[in-house]
């Protein structure tokens, strides 16, 4: 039965994603087009590093070995190369779940991945944004398999998973933030180290600070390329492709916000105040004070007993009203 539902498994996810492949879909859209532009470079031996738009380096290396294998035939060399990360991305994203629970469910889960509408146009369009899942369950991964033997090739890896993170896509900034906060809580608020399959250090540093400082080093020495890219770049980042979907045009227009909420319920409620702390929301003990969309303010008093509904159109007005601010988060 386990031979059957593996199998099921696999045959359902490469015929879905190889079935008129060539033809569906068939139009080369931009973001193709950038997969092109810099796998030129690549192959032109230019060793490009760089984001274009948003995009890092990540998935063009990744595939560039597929595309000199099928000689850069058009936009079927792309899709197939998208095919190929998606797969590696059902392979990790097996490991994944089953370490965080068992054989059983990473089957189950990686059957219903494969054949998921997201999950299966992105594999077919020829995109980098597939490499992400790949990483993200890779992270995930050794992160969990760490915390269960503490074996530094285990911290090396998840490292390396995370350090990519810098050089994908924005939304795999955060990959570095993630790995370092699980190590180091890993091993300050965890029980004893089993120093079965890790490496023995002497001297002042012991198995726990040395695998929190191993996290930080590598993190630090991955990210120093990033810092000049961030410097090469600094227009993309700050006003460009990137730039303008994290700092919104209201935020740029409205220079008086710095925070999206303060939470102070020992200062009294005053304007002056308000202006001060440059939030969106002031949630006092007694009252809450608003910034409206035209830049004014509204303090209203919280009873002891408040009577509402809040249903769906409630939270996507209140959605609405905050999106501006998320990236002050």
């Amino acid at each position: 039965m386990k031979t059957v539902l593996f199998l099921l498994t696999v045959i359902t996810a490469v015929f879905s994603r190889l079935y008129l492949l060539d033809s569906l879909p068939g139009e080369w859209f931009g973001d193709i087009s950038n997969v092109h532009e810099y796998m030129m470079l690549i192959l032109a031996g230019k060793w490009p590093f760089y984001f274009f738009q948003s995009p890092g380096p990540v998935y063009h290396y990744l595939i560039a070995p597929l595309v000199i294998i099928f000689k850069n035939n058009g936009y079927l060399t792309y899709k197939i190369s998208s095919v190929i990360v998606s797969l590696a991305g059902l392979v990790s994203a097996y490991f994944f779940i089953k370490a965080a629970s068992d054989r059983k469910t990473a089957m189950t889960g990686i059957l219903v991945m494969g054949i998921s509408f997201w999950y299966l146009i992105w594999s077919r369009i020829g995109n980098s944004q597939i490499v992400i899942v790949l990483l993200s369950c890779l992270l995930g991964y050794f992160l969990l398999i760490y915390t269960d033997n503490r074996k530094l090739t285990h911290l090396y890896s998840g490292a390396m998973a995370a350090s990519l993170g810098l050089y994908t896509y924005p939304q795999t900034f955060i990959f570095p933030v993630i790995f370092t906060a699980v190590i180091f809580f890993v091993n300050i608020y965890s029980n004893q180290i089993d120093s079965k399959g890790t490496a023995v250090f002497t001297g002042r540093l012991n198995s726990r600070s040395f695998h929190i400082i191993s996290a930080f080093i590598i993190i630090l020495i991955s990210a120093l390329p990033f810092r000049n890219l961030l410097i090469k770049q600094n227009d993309l980042f700050t006003n460009g492709y990137v730039g303008e979907k994290v700092f919104t045009d209201e935020l740029k227009k409205n220079e008086n916000i710095t925070q999206l909420a303060v939470f102070d319920t020992k200062t009294p409620v005053t304007l002056e105040q308000f202006q001060n702390y440059k939030s969106f929301v002031w949630l006092a003990e007694h009252e809450i004070a608003i910034m409206d969309d035209r830049g004014g303010v509204r303090i209203e008093p919280i009873d002891t007993a408040v009577n509402g509904v809040v249903n769906e159109d409630v939270l996507r007005g209140l959605e609405a009203a905050a999106r501006p601010y998320y990236a002050t988060l």
